[in-house]
């Protein structure tokens, strides 16, 4: 249920045709939410590759496998004109830079959705703190963990 102050999202335009359409926000701002309601076949989840490699969607070690299988499927529905919906945090600027030059070597259209919201709202908040597997440190103690530290 949607509480008061929450906005409405407002109805989608998307281009005719096939797209590459990339969700971009912090994990836990409604992007996979948001992925459901696009054909299955359609999407690219980073969170599922993970899972499929290690048991576990927030285990950041599985991240270099879980890319590889991520952008070879994302040439192979490009190369077919397919369309594409790229459900990963998509933060980074090298991340988006990749998804844009695959879309215009295969000349096709590029929309991108970005997800604000409150950092106490986004993970890792209120719904990630409940579900403690899907959290998993980084090995490198000079990133930030992938789940907020346990609290007594």
């Amino acid at each position: 249920m949607r509480s008061q102050s929450e906005p409405v999202p407002a109805p989608l335009s998307l281009p005719d045709g096939p797209f590459l359409l990339a969700l971009i926000g912090a994990a836990g701002s409604g992007k996979s939410r948001v992925a459901r309601a696009f054909p299955p076949d359609w999407r690219l989840e980073l969170d599922n590759y993970r899972w499929q490699a290690t048991g576990s969607p927030g285990d950041q070690t599985a991240n270099p496998i879980a890319s590889v299988v991520f952008r070879e499927l994302l040439d192979a529905r490009l190369t077919r004109n397919l369309p594409v919906l790229a459900d990963s945090t998509n933060s980074e600027r090298v991340v988006r830079a990749y998804l844009l030059q695959r879309a215009r070597h295969w000349r096709m259209t590029t929309v991108a959705i970005v997800f604000r919201s409150r950092w106490r709202n986004a993970w890792p908040g209120r719904r990630h703190a409940r579900r403690p597997s899907r959290c998993r440190p980084t090995p490198s103690p000079a990133r930030r963990p992938a789940c907020p530290p346990p609290t007594s």
